[in-house]
């Protein structure tokens, strides 16, 4: 500042000539529009990058930019931005903003510009409603390939969870989607969405209907297979789903293979049945509970009958009814 201040003394007109030209040249007009050498230097530029229409530019990072430019005309004047620059230099051009390698900065944080992405990736993709995001919605790759990047970053990497907050107005059933996060089906309220969705197509009208009208595959050909693959079988699922309902696996259409060759499994359902026919008191839980030795004698009165009544007539492979059937009820 001292030394500012005796140069302009002693040589005013001189240093006053030195400042003038190191002043930058203008670049905007009085409206903000580039002016016409600005123009120039990015045609210029262009040449150079081999560009030679203006969808070429879209490949142009900041950094190949800048090695061409060697100046601060991008940092200084677009904010750094390629894609800002290229908006203001060339308006007669209609620029698609997620076309660029490079983003603009706080480009994803309005809500407005994640729904306008998936409405120029659905014009990409040939979706003509809503319903068809379900077989044509990108893999996360896919869609970091086509600038989605940043976007999809927000909702924890997941395509499905941005697609539902760019259309907070559509209810999309995840389970419909041609690729479904295997984590998803851990969430029980998603469990219980899937059935009730489901049970009007199968004819279920109360949570025992189940047990008839669904299997294994019927539940996997819905979209639920990787939910059926998780548990061990159909009463774990839809025990997760519906808590406070009690399915046991015995009563669904077909129980895993290998199932009644266990033998804590025979216990518990013969357990179960004794306590449905009133042979023994308290609740039944999906796990080995305690009998108490005189209510052993009682189950001597299940019949075969009652097997078939109840749903578990293969247990007559393993027992008949003779001293064996207490053998199946030992651990």
């Amino acid at each position: 500042m001292i030394r500012y201040k005796v140069m302009k003394r002693i040589a005013p007109g001189c240093y006053a000539t030195s400042r003038k030209t190191t002043m930058s040249p203008k670049v905007f007009d009085s409206e903000g529009r580039p002016l016409p050498h600005i123009r120039a230097k990015f045609d210029e530029i262009g040449t150079a990058l081999n560009v030679k229409k203006m969808e070429d530019w879209y490949q142009v990072t900041v950094e190949i930019f800048n090695e061409h430019e060697r100046g601060p005309l991008l940092r200084r004047h677009f904010n750094g931005s390629v894609s800002g620059a290229l908006q203001k230099v060339y308006p007669e051009h209609q620029w698609n903003i997620f076309k660029f390698k490079n983003k603009q900065k706080r480009l994803y944080q309005t809500p407005e510009n994640h729904r306008a992405y998936f409405d120029w990736l659905g014009q990409e993709l040939g979706v003509r409603s809503l319903e068809d995001w379900y077989s044509l919605l990108p893999t996360t790759a896919k869609i970091r390939q086509l600038g989605g990047t940043a976007l999809v970053k927000q909702y924890s990497g997941s395509p499905i969870l941005a697609l539902q907050a760019a259309y907070p107005e559509h209810t999309f059933h995840i389970w419909k989607f041609a690729r479904v996060p295997t984590k998803a089906w851990k969430n029980n309220k998603l469990l219980r969405q899937f059935f009730d969705s489901l049970a009007p197509q199968v004819g279920v009208k109360t949570l025992d209907d189940w047990y008839e009208a669904v299997d294994r595959r019927v539940v996997g050909d819905a979209g639920g297979w990787t939910a059926v693959f998780q548990s061990k079988n159909l009463a774990a699922v839809f025990n997760r789903a519906y808590p406070e309902h009690q399915f046991v696996e015995w009563k669904f259409l077909a129980v895993p293979t290998g199932f009644w060759a266990e033998r804590s499994n025979r216990r518990r359902a013969l357990l179960w049945m004794a306590r449905e026919k009133g042979l023994i008191s308290g609740k039944y839980e999906d796990k080995v509970d305690k009998v108490e030795e005189s209510d052993l004698e009682k189950l001597y009165q299940i019949q075969y009958a009652d097997l078939a009544a109840y749903g578990v007539a293969r247990l007559q492979k393993y027992s008949d009814m003779t001293p064996r059937l207490l053998q199946c009820l030992t651990l």
